[in-house]
């Protein structure tokens, strides 16, 4: 339940508050769909929250258009179902809605579809021109564009957790992160390119549109890199040692779906953080590259582990299931082109299905495919969290079994 009594999910945010047009309400007000947050209650002093990625400082532009925003959306919510609070702006006290993003951040199923389809595509292209319209996508000198990435020819595209890394034969790699609202939209000069990533009609439009951040120029086409929100970036670095170098990268565990990732690698992990709760240390990117909540709750669940258990009461037998679980969960999801039903299409422009397929994940009021008990939402780790009640059981007393 939300804080106004009822879980409000909101299902697309504009760019602007006079897009509020586009929402959609219940006709008693308790629900609005408003694409990409979710209404929880009524305070002023926070407006940026924990069921995000997204980290908006309070002198964040994006922090202002959220608030112009929230103004609007505030009108067509019936006051009775407002707690009475309010707060002080602009010398008059007003009752406004506090918000976070309800536009899951890709995982690495996700960005893996989107790979695939750029190794496709742009394998032995040469980059013949980079034009930026927002300097904070394109974190690159210019003089580095034009001596490392112009004229340098694509060796090959590849992943590390969420991160796209496509070397290049100058000996530099562009690195990509989609973030929220990126897209990666690729144009041919003849025949059908593709477009991945957030799901809006810039991947089929003509480009370069509003959305459009980066326009790179390649021998046989062009590359799009579309950005709603301009969260996400493209940067520059030495191939060399980029693992070594780089901080985003040196910060991430190893690969989950690697051959090489074994049981112990996780176990080893993962006994540091004893006192955590085990969907909080799995969400920890330095234990796993890539799992994000969706397939924190799916593959809990396939391991009957209630996501609150500290890590510390797992059985090393609940531990095994789960790391084969978080593997078969994600190869699944690959192969039905990622788990984005509402947020992100794969490579050549497919929604991705795994969603339909989700055993808890966003299916909370209907039965356990398992036990028949209503799935439920609750909180841990600060994120939302998709239960079984019966089949995850929360133990009742601590004990430590991981040895």
């Amino acid at each position: 339940m939300g804080l106004l009594g009822v879980e409000q999910k909101v299902e697309h945010v504009g760019d602007a508050p006079e897009r509020a047009e586009e929402h959609q309400r219940k006709a008693d007000g308790d629900l609005l769909t408003l694409q990409g947050v979710r209404v929880l209650g009524v305070d002023g002093k926070r407006q940026c929250h924990e069921d995000s990625d997204l980290d908006c400082p309070q002198d964040h532009p994006e922090q202002q258009a959220f608030h112009n925003f929230l103004q609007v959306v505030i009108v067509d919510v019936h006051p009775a179902k407002l707690q009475d609070k309010q707060y002080q702006h602009n010398n008059t006290k007003k009752s406004i809605l506090i918000i976070r993003y309800n536009a899951d951040m890709p995982e690495l199923p996700e960005v893996e579809t989107v790979r695939v389809g750029l190794q496709e595509f742009l394998t032995g292209q040469a980059v013949k021109s980079v034009d930026c319209d927002w300097p904070k996508s394109l974190l690159v000198e210019r003089s580095v564009v034009e001596s490392k990435l112009i004229g340098a020819m694509i060796e090959s595209v590849n992943r590390r957790g969420k991160l796209i890394i496509i070397p290049l034969s100058s000996g530099y790699s562009m690195l990509i992160h989609l973030k929220m609202t990126g897209q990666l939209v690729y144009r041919p000069n003849t025949g059908k390119g593709f477009g991945g990533g957030h799901p809006n009609d810039s991947l089929i439009d003509k480009l370069p549109d509003k959305s459009t951040r980066v326009v790179i120029k390649l021998t046989n086409g062009t590359l799009f890199f579309n950005d709603q929100r301009k969260f996400g970036w493209v940067k520059l670095e030495p191939t060399k040692d980029l693992e070594k170098n780089n901080a985003f990268l040196l910060k991430l565990g190893p690969e989950p779906l690697e051959d090489s990732y074994s049981f112990e690698q996780l176990k080893t992990a993962i006994q540091r953080r004893s006192k955590t709760s085990i969907k909080a240390a799995i969400l920890d990117q330095a234990v796993l590259a890539g799992v994000g909540n969706i397939y924190a709750d799916e593959a809990l669940f396939a391991a009957r582990i209630h996501p609150a258990t500290k890590v510390g009461q797992v059985s090393t037998i609940k531990l095994k299931r789960l790391y084969n679980a978080i593997r078969e969960v994600m190869k699944l999801s690959i192969s039905l082109g990622g788990s984005s039903d509402r947020n992100y299409v794969d490579a050549k422009g497919n929604k991705g299905s795994y969603l339909k397929f989700a055993k808890v994940f966003r299916r909370e009021g209907q039965t356990c495919p398992i036990c028949g008990t209503e799935i439920v939402k609750i909180r841990v780790a600060g994120r939302g969290t998709h239960i079984c009640p019966r089949c995850q059981r929360l133990p009742k007393v601590a004990k430590t079994l991981l040895k």
